[in-house]
């Protein structure tokens, strides 16, 4: 799998799981951003929201907290933006190894 396919992957699960605008285009950069706006937007309005998503992603609470010990808002939005990027795109590869695991296993048909 290509790079770019990978990152459009990435793209569709952000847009799907955090509520990204579609049109974000699927560059590091640009998921970053947008995904920091939308942190921070939970971050001020539902902090709870927040937390539960990071239990179910499975990011380490340390590095959580650590984020929000960063001086203001929009670096506590980011480095929590970078931490939700990062696992997301540990789940986008963990599915296509997954899956082209799948592919490559021959089907177990017993013989009569």
């Amino acid at each position: 799998m290509s790079e770019e396919e990978s990152h459009e992957q990435l793209h569709e699960a952000l847009v799907e799981h955090w509520r990204l605008p579609e049109e974000t285009v699927p560059t590091e950069a640009a998921l970053l951003t947008a995904l920091a706006a939308r942190v921070q937007d939970l971050m001020l309005h539902q902090p709870q929201k927040l937390s539960t998503a990071m239990y179910t992603l499975d990011i380490s609470e340390l590095k959580f907290e650590r984020a929000l010990t960063l001086p203001d808002i929009e670096s506590q939005a980011e480095a929590i933006a970078q931490l939700i990027i990062e696992r997301e795109a540990q789940k986008v590869e963990s599915w296509n190894r997954y899956q082209a695991q799948k592919e490559n296993q021959p089907l177990n048909i017993p013989e009569n």
